[in-house]
This record gives structure tokens, sequence and C-alpha cells, in this order.
């Protein structure tokens, strides 16, 4: 009986070891996964960057009550129409006065995807949504960091016949401002590598308490 025990015991020592030991080595990944994320996020914020894959969120950081960016973009881009996609809707484009100044207000977290449209052709500065992602290719310039993110940014769309052309947004009250966002999927692994480290503390309290 003693014997019966005591192997008990001890196996299940060892497989609480190997669980844990487990446990440890999808956290270590996960940790890497974060910090390389982050990392990679934080770079980002350096300039000029590529505009693939990542929208721009308005972000109201002048503490006044309306929760709104008011904002001017400008742009020379003929021969197409300058605009811009909100959250994601792709079905709605906005149209912004070609050369002129605009004044668009921006809700506060709002994404905003500024494109270029000739006939039934989108060119969104993200590639999402755009109809002919092949073509070219747009590049973020940003100016100005304040405690929001960024005051101005600039886009360059650069086509395969080296034609390019710049539109700029910028913030008019003091410290709005507009921040890259990554693509969701970018979202979704970091989400997971924090996920997988709250498991791990969660399974190693369980073992502790064995």
């Amino acid at each position: 009986m003693a014997f019966c025990l005591q192997t008990y015991c001890v196996q299940n020592i060892k497989r609480i070891h190997e669980e844990n030991c487990k446990m440890k080595r999808l956290a270590i990944t996960g940790f890497i996964l974060t910090v390389g994320i982050m990392f990679t996020a934080g770079s980002t914020w350096a300039d000029p960057i590529n505009a693939s894959g990542k929208t721009l969120m308005a972000v109201d950081g002048a503490g006044d009550a309306d929760s709104v960016v008011n904002s001017f973009i400008v742009g020379f881009t003929t021969p197409y129409t300058l605009g811009y996609f909100i959250d994601g809707d792709y079905l709605n484009f906005h149209t912004l006065s070609l050369g002129n100044v605009g004044t668009p207000a921006f809700g506060n977290g709002q994404m905003i995807d500024l494109a270029l449209v000739s006939g039934g052709s989108i060119f969104t500065a993200s590639g999402i949504g755009s109809t002919d992602p092949g073509v070219y290719s747009a590049m973020y310039d940003f100016a100005g960091p304040n405690l929001a993110g960024y005051s101005t940014v600039n886009i360059t769309w650069t086509f395969s016949d080296q034609t390019a052309f710049v539109a700029n947004i910028g913030a008019q009250t003091a410290y709005d401002g507009f921040v890259p966002v990554p693509e969701a999927s970018t979202l979704l692994l970091l989400g997971s590598g924090l996920a997988t480290l709250g498991l791990w503390n969660k399974r190693k309290r369980e073992f502790a308490r064995k």
C-alpha cells in the first residue's frame, strides 16, 4: 500500500512538473510573440512607414467635451478623386474637394483609410478594399508627435509607372492626432500571446494548490 502510494505521488509530481514545463514553454512563446509585436508596433512610429494593412485612428486628446477630431486634408491628386473610408465601411466613399482644404470631423477612435478613386478603381492607403493592390504602394510619413499620436500625417501613393500623389491629414486642435493601427491579424496574434500568459499564470496557481 505504501509502495503504491509512493508510486502515485511520484507519478503525480512528475505529471505536474511536465504540465508546468509545457505551460511555461507556451508562456515564453507567447511572451516572445507579444514583445515582438509590441516592438514592431513601436517601430511604426518611425517615419516613413509602409501603410500596407494599416489604417489611421483619430484620437481626441484635447480634453474637450465633444470627443471629435476636427481635421484638415489637402491633396493634389489629379486625375484621381481624393477621399476616405470610415471604420472599415468600404461601400461608402467620402469625397474631398480636389486640391482644396476639407474639414471632416472624425469621431474619437474612428478608423480612417484615405483613398484615391478613378472610375471603378479604388486605391486605399492601407490596401484593404483596394481593387488593384498590385499596381501601387503607399507610405505614411508622420510629424508633430503629441500625447494623442501625431498631429500631421502625409500619405504618399506611388504607382507602378512611378507617378506619385500625396495627401496630408492634420488635426486642427492641439493634442488631437492620429496613430497607425495594424491589421486585425496582428492584433489577434498579440491577444493570443497575452492570453497564453494569462493561462499559464492560472494553471500555475492551480498546481500550487494541489
